[in-house]
């Protein structure tokens, strides 16, 4: 098997990214959990920005957890050169983007370094759209070999 050295690259970092998705996705969503336990249970208290910002942080939790067992999937395809593989990290790219424009458009997701965890799939996907990735994963038309 000859791996190119950027499916490797993609590979390791989406491995990296995939646990830290996993992480944030997690505290995220309990943190949207407990917010909404102040409207239920008596004993907590309800977060400042109210429901919506609860149930934002629910689903971006939920998305990010979601997100990374998808980068640690693809991780360990990429790494092998699994050829179904190829569509997972693109899909993994385009719910990246979808978690990152959303949060920022709602105010959760802050400019910075949160950010890039979920600017990174974007990236990969970016990169497995070139012919030569692509070429790499076995996923070549008619009009390109």
């Amino acid at each position: 098997m000859n791996r190119p050295m950027g499916i490797t690259i993609a590979a390791v970092l989406s491995l990296m990214d995939g646990f830290l998705n996993l992480v944030g996705g997690y505290g995220a969503f309990t943190l949207g959990g407990r917010g909404l336990g102040g409207y239920v249970l008596p004993f907590f208290s309800p977060p400042p920005g109210g429901e919506v910002v609860a149930v934002t942080h629910l689903v971006l939790g939920f998305g990010a957890v979601f997100l990374g067992l998808g980068q640690l999937v693809f991780a360990w395809g990429a790494w092998n050169l699994v050829d179904w593989t190829w569509v997972l990290g693109v899909a993994m790219g385009a719910l990246g983007a979808a978690l990152l424009v959303w949060g920022l458009l709602v105010g959760v997701v802050a400019p910075g370094g949160p950010m890039l965890s979920l600017v990174l799939p974007v990236l990969i996907a970016g990169y497995l759209l070139i012919p030569n990735t692509r070429r790499a994963f076995g996923l070549l038309t008619t009009s390109e070999s």
